[in-house]
């Protein structure tokens, strides 16, 4: 509920900075807080939910998962942000 809370105020930043400076939206804002740092009470939301379960997974299993989770996350931003980003950097021309 507050990873919920704090994306939502995220949002609520983001949109009022839509509307009030006709979209023209500051980097970085107190938006960006608030879209970066939802996942930390998310995270701990969702280890407070297995703990009490009382289903334990073979710490193996958890580093796996936590690497498909990690690079399948890097190769969804690399092709989308990371990627043409790095190939409009390369092509700038070198200072001298």
């Amino acid at each position: 509920m507050a990873g919920l809370a704090v994306w939502s105020a995220g949002q609520i930043v983001w949109t009022f900075n839509g509307i009030t400076l006709n979209h023209q939206y500051p980097f970085p804002s107190l938006a960006d807080i608030g879209f970066v740092w939802y996942a930390l009470p998310t995270s701990i939301g969702l280890i407070l939910l297995l703990r009490g379960q009382g289903l334990r997974l073979p710490l193996r299993r958890t580093i796996l998962d936590a690497g498909v989770v990690a690079s399948s996350t890097f190769f969804i931003a690399w092709s989308s942000v990371l990627g043409p980003l790095a190939g409009t950097w390369n092509r700038r021309p070198l200072p001298t």
